[in-house]
């Protein structure tokens, strides 16, 4: 079976970074350094799909994953299909510089809030090595965007390493024109979690 290799965009999973890993970093239990393996108790509550413990030092914290939320989805949409999410360095720039700036979160948690989604997602990083800005120059005129160019420097790096590219953006609405002139692999996050999760019957 192929597999399918997602290059997820960094609002995807801003949110859950932001609110739900920053929550359970508020809550931790002591644990023994020498243990191997760490058992947390815990009440599954209604809305809540998946507990995953993360460790730092001699604490555990547990996040909890609310249903239906997109890091829930991105889950069963690993668990159910051939899958393989990737990022970059990019995006985890602008994690860091949005958390710090927005939140005032210092580097080291910002890190530890990293690792934990690199940990539930299973990341593979992507670097931004060899990526021709006198392309993105010709893209920015073809598509100009309001706000930055991050998001035409995402899809050239999903071409290149042939990812589908999936944001919860509509590209200032040159989505339509970037995938028929420039890179069809691309799609909103609620068409790909529509597509590839699995309906019961």
């Amino acid at each position: 079976m192929d597999i399918k290799k997602i290059y997820l965009d960094t609002n995807v999973f801003y949110n859950f970074l932001l609110k739900e890993v920053d929550e359970g970093f508020k809550k931790s239990e002591h644990v023994d350094q020498k243990c191997k393996t760490n058992k947390i108790a815990f009440k599954i509550e209604s809305d809540i799909s998946t507990v995953i413990p993360i460790r730092e030092k001699n604490l555990v914290y547990c996040v909890k994953i609310k249903k239906d939320s997109r890091i829930d989805k991105l889950l069963k949409i690993k668990r159910e299909n051939c899958v393989v999410y990737y990022s970059s360095s990019m995006v985890m720039a602008e994690i860091f510089r949005k958390l710090q700036k927005e939140k005032n979160f210092p580097v080291r948690k910002i890190a530890y809030l990293w690792g934990g989604l690199d940990h539930i997602l299973g990341l593979k990083i992507i670097e931004n090595n060899n990526v021709d800005l006198k392309h993105l120059t010709v893209l920015s005129m073809n598509f100009p965007l309001k706000k930055n160019v991050q998001d035409l420097l995402h899809i050239i790096l999903a071409k290149k390493n042939k990812c589908l590219f999936v944001t919860c953006d509509d590209l200032d609405g040159n989505m339509d024109d970037i995938k028929k002139h420039y890179y069809k692999d691309i799609m909103k996050f609620n068409d790909f979690s529509d597509k590839y999760i699995r309906k019961k019957e």
